[in-house]
């Protein structure tokens, strides 16, 4: 009995983004992962597979990233700089002195 690996994703793009782009965004991959033979070999197989399925999917994701481009940015909160922090760990320091 012959075994696989898969990996499925669903992706939910701007509507902008959706439009302009041709790459489906769900997708479903088998990754064959030969059975018999000693466990080692099934484990050495069984990374293949893994290896295969990583490059595959990271190269789709890179494509859909290229393809959204900036749009997803307005979603995402601004991250805070290391004096950001500093100054506000100052002003919870002084909040009871006078």
């Amino acid at each position: 009995m012959s075994k696989s690996l898969s990996v499925s994703y669903d992706l939910h793009p701007p509507a902008a983004a959706a439009a302009s782009v041709i790459i489906q965004p769900s997708k479903t991959h088998a990754f064959p992962v030969p059975s018999g033979g000693a466990q080692q070999e099934f484990y050495n197989s069984l990374r293949d597979a893994v290896v295969a399925a990583k490059a595959q999917i990271g190269d789709e994701l890179t494509a859909w990233r290229d393809a959204v481009g900036t749009s997803e940015n307005a979603k995402e909160p601004k991250k805070r700089t290391k004096a950001e922090d500093e100054d506000e760990d100052e002003d919870v320091g002084n909040e009871g002195e006078v």
